[in-house]
């Protein structure tokens, strides 16, 4: 790409922080353009990298997505998109459905190196799972829809999800395990809260919540030169349903990939991705949760591991066939790193020792601590509102 070309990140938090260094790291010298929701306080792209140009969507504005770009973006005649997250995902998808579009000009030109059959089923969890029961590409837990009820249907434990991440440019709870009745009642109080209704919720059986239970296949796929690897949680916050803070490469088991690429394939599935499984510790079989059709928290573990090749065809170049490489490699999310050391988890320690790569680094990661102070303020009195 030429200096004069754009980038715009879907994101503005750590998955578009590992973004920007691998387009450093490439030699990128393009212009950068990040999302973020509409009034949040300084982000940790700002902190990091202030010459980022932030913008600003409402749900108003995503329904004419590509015109309000091009306003806000007037010298910017070629936009090449890179998804970290999902928010973005539909509005690029109705671009290339509709070129025609009443609402899109003439002169801009949205690009990105992903294309995937079947979206709109990908980013609905419920829907994805039915696409790959109809297909038989892969074992999904036992999941029934918001309407019914899970403690008939399912049983304690159990667990809640919102089928969709997003609603518009609003970020929905992650999932929720529910133990017992004190639980169920203060979950559906908090997404209720939310104005989450049951048509936006399915629940889903519990598998396995042990850390090392959960594996992903991820990387980059394609037809000609796909990057498939193994991952696995060592650590994740929250505990027992959250991301993965201290993540591992790992070799086992192969036959994930083997799932990974046939689910792939059929969906005629191309660019970066994770592919997350959770083992079924009664049957001993890994299960398929979700498909995160885009860059996402460890793609910077990949790109260490394959010489920025994630960042080089998303970038639009051509793909290098490059080997799978068998040594063991550690990610770690440093903020929440700091966070460990700092609640006395002097076993976090051996992992900073063993990281591979560490992100944010240590210097943004302070820089960055002050502004996380004020979000988790302010995140805190949201809920409490809500909640009141």
């Amino acid at each position: 790409m030429s200096k004069s070309s754009t980038v715009l990140l879907s994101s503005h938090y750590i998955n578009a922080y590992g973004l920007v260094r691998g387009l450093q790291r490439v030699g990128y010298e393009g212009d950068l353009v990040a999302i973020k929701p509409a009034g949040d306080g300084v982000s940790l792209l700002e902190a990091c990298f202030p010459t980022i140009r932030m913008l600003a969507p409402t749900d108003q504005d995503l329904g004419s997505f590509s015109s309000w770009l091009a306003q806000r973006l007037p010298n910017v005649d070629d936009l090449t998109i890179f998804f970290a997250d999902e928010r973005l995902l539909p509005l690029f998808q109705q671009e290339k459905e509709t070129p025609s579009h009443a609402t899109k000009p003439a002169r801009m030109t949205l690009h990105s190196a992903f294309d995937c059959d079947a979206l709109d089923q990908v980013l609905d969890r419920f829907r994805f799972y039915d696409l790959i029961q109809s297909k038989d590409l892969a074992e999904v837990p036992r999941s029934i829809d918001g309407g019914e009820d899970p403690t008939r249907k399912l049983g304690y434990p159990f667990m809640v999800r919102p089928k969709r991440s997003w609603r518009g440019v609003e970020k929905l709870p992650r999932v929720r395990l529910v133990e017992n009745s004190l639980q169920w009642r203060e979950v559906r109080q908090e997404f209720e809260a939310w104005g989450i209704t049951d048509d936006e919720l399915c629940y889903q059986e519990v598998l396995s919540i042990s850390d090392k239970h959960n594996v992903s296949v991820c990387g980059w796929h394609d037809s000609v030169a796909p990057i498939h690897h193994l991952t696995r949680k060592v650590l994740q916050h929250p505990p027992k349903t959250g991301n993965g803070d201290v993540v591992e490469t790992v070799n086992e088991p192969e036959d994930l990939l083997t799932i990974a690429a046939k689910v792939l394939d059929a969906l005629n599935y191309r660019g970066p991705f994770e592919l997350e499984f959770v083992l079924d510790t009664r049957s001993g079989r890994y299960h398929v949760i979700e498909l995160n059709p885009r860059f996402w928290m460890q793609h910077e573990l990949m790109n260490a591991l394959y010489d920025n090749e994630l960042i080089h065809r998303a970038l639009g170049k051509a793909p290098r066939s490059l080997p799978r490489p068998r040594k063991r490699a550690v990610w770690i999310n440093t903020i929440y790193g700091l966070y460990r050391l700092l609640r006395g988890q002097r076993g976090m320690i051996r992992h900073v020792y063993d990281a591979t790569v560490l992100s944010p680094t240590v210097a943004d990661t302070l820089r960055w601590m002050p502004q996380l102070g004020g979000r988790m303020v302010k995140e805190r009195l949201s809920k409490v509102r809500k909640k009141g």
